[in-house]
């Protein structure tokens, strides 16, 4: 076992949001100015600032909009803010008590503010609620549980239920050419893997193999046209690698049984779900450098035991994990983003050791750049109130 596991780039890297926080403390302040829907209108900017740029939403506003596999349906007029979602359509042949005992499940563990309802054979998410009642923290909680929830499960209870897709949404497929190196790299992230676990037992090394299925299952998540059912396990089975009130065994047989479904889904249901999906909500959280300085000096005091030891081999597994982390929360900005990734392309090259050192020589100058930045920062504000000083006094 001499390196760490390959990183394979997404064939086509998610889209950057440009969040505007300031649309959110306008939201806010509308809505202790009795503004409620100025209120609404600035949170939905704050949401997806491209969205409603071409909408004029002076009185009253009414849209739809995709989120990855679903549709929202929104009209705010005469103080009242409705949206409705359409989720799932029954029939004979869905399994009506299993999906209904699972839904009912969300409605009470998962769901904050909505519930899934049924009318015939639709299944639907749908609010009327005065604007007066809807501060940006409610509203924000009722859309993000509307399509969140909705786009996460809606293909599972398609394959698991046998409920019906309503057909309100064209999906954006991998063309050919896509969809070939998109399979190669996922078989490839598979069949290292085992290869690697299967060396690990050889060489008496298998307090690494919880790593390299953390670091398999981390890559399949970060590649964003990776959608459908198969995000749904991807997601269940990375849920589960984590959780330590699972046992260490199970955790790993979960995620090895991952990769073996993965391996064996036939190349239809593969391509039904590589997809580019589009985004109402932002899927990532708001980025920035003071975030990302917090974030890098968190992991100090874990990035220094490992140094003091000089296990630079553990130190690699936990930077190589820390970053596709940040890939996948955070809505990064180009910039930060392909650093990163160039980064993870570089030790493809390197043994285990030296890999461990090139990611800590990464993530110090990442730190420092961060530091120097925020010194910069401060010293041209002092700068700039001397400046005012002098000028006040001419």
């Amino acid at each position: 076992m001499k390196q760490l596991p390959k990183f394979y780039k997404a064939i086509k890297e998610a889209p950057y949001l440009d969040f505007s926080p300031k649309y959110w403390q306008e939201a806010k302040n509308a809505f202790e100015k009795k503004e409620y829907f100025l209120s609404a209108i600035n949170l939905l900017h704050y949401l997806n600032e491209d969205f409603l740029k071409k909408k004029k939403c002076k009185k009253s506003c009414s849209f739809e909009a995709v989120h990855t596999n679903v549709k929202l349906k929104v009209k705010i007029e005469n103080g009242y803010f409705r949206a409705r979602l359409n989720f799932l359509r029954v029939d004979e042949n869905t399994n009506k008590i299993a999906l209904y005992r699972r839904i009912s499940e969300l409605n009470f563990k998962d769901l904050s503010f909505v519930r899934y309802e049924l009318e015939g054979d639709l299944i639907f998410i749908e609010i009327n609620e005065p604007l007066e009642l809807l501060h940006p923290y409610k509203l924000y909680e009722i859309l993000r549980d509307m399509v969140y929830a909705s786009s996460y499960y809606k293909t599972h209870f398609i394959k698991e239920y046998g409920a019906k897709d309503l057909g309100e949404v064209s999906l954006s497929f991998l063309n050919d050419k896509e969809f070939e190196k998109a399979k190669k790299a996922i078989n490839a992230i598979i069949q290292e893997t085992k290869k690697s676990l299967d060396h690990l037992v050889q060489e008496n090394l298998q307090k690494y193999e919880w790593d390299f299925l953390a670091i398999a299952l981390m890559q399949l998540n970060i590649m964003p046209y990776i959608r459908g059912n198969i995000k749904y396990k991807l997601t269940e089975a990375l849920g589960k690698l984590f959780s330590s009130s699972i046992e260490y065994e199970k955790r790993i047989q979960e995620a090895i049984a991952f990769l073996n479904y993965l391996e064996k889904l036939d190349e239809k249901e593969l391509k039904e779900s590589l997809y580019y999906p589009k985004f109402f909500l932002p899927p990532k959280r708001y980025f920035n450098n003071a975030i990302l300085k917090e974030l890098l000096q968190d992991e100090g005091e874990s990035v220094n035991k490992y140094v003091k030891k000089e296990d630079y081999i553990g130190l690699g597994f936990y930077l190589y994990g820390f970053f596709l982390d940040l890939i996948d929360r955070y809505n990064l900005p180009p910039k930060v983003q392909n650093k990163i990734v160039a980064t993870l392309v570089a030790i493809n090259k390197d043994e285990m050791k030296d890999a461990g050192k090139r990611l800590y020589e990464f993530y110090e100058k990442l730190l420092n750049e961060e530091e120097r930045e925020s010194d910069f920062s401060f010293l041209y504000i002092l700068l700039l109130i001397a400046l005012l000083y002098l000028l006040s006094r001419l």
